[in-house]
């Protein structure tokens, strides 16, 4: 009798486990399929998409390339770098009581009129500021002065 208790027991756990496989089968599980099988297409989707951009992008460069080349092709090597340039006419010609100076390298306008002021006091004359030296030259690029360029200094007034 034991046997056959212990018999019916395990019979009605069996039916319990395939009722909750059921439950679980028919419930949230096919859900959780359903959403994941669309998520694969769209992420297979979004792949496709992502290739054929990839080789408009590519056949669009190569087009580009292809004109440019023509482009310098019919050109001729000239068309390829700009002759250089000469620096504008930067000269301010000197009067009778200003001194010409030559740029060489390393110069600027401040060690020119540091160098210019020491000597100036050294005649016991007075010195002159960057802004008058900026003034008596104004056709002058501070930010682009060229070895061989000439600029005035102006003599301090009442020399």
């Amino acid at each position: 009798m034991d046997n056959e208790s212990l018999k019916a027991k395990i019979a009605a756990l069996e039916q319990k486990i395939d009722d909750l496989r059921q439950q679980q089968g028919a419930g949230n599980n096919s859900g959780v399929q359903e959403d994941l099988k669309r998520l694969a297409d769209k992420i297979v989707q979004v792949d496709q998409k992502r290739q054929e951009d990839k080789q408009a992008i590519s056949e669009e460069i190569r087009k580009t390339i292809g004109g440019l080349e023509r482009t310098l092709a019919g050109a001729g090597p000239s068309a390829r770098l700009p002759p250089p340039k000469a620096p504008p006419e930067t000269e301010t010609p000197a009067t009778g009581s200003d001194i010409s100076y030559t740029i060489k390298e390393g110069d600027s306008l401040s060690v020119i009129v540091k160098a210019y002021n020491a000597d100036f006091k050294s005649k016991g004359w007075k010195t002159i500021t960057l802004k008058v030296a900026m003034d008596a030259n104004p056709n002058v690029d501070w930010n682009r002065l060229h070895i061989g360029q000439k600029i005035i200094i102006p003599r301090p007034a009442g020399q």
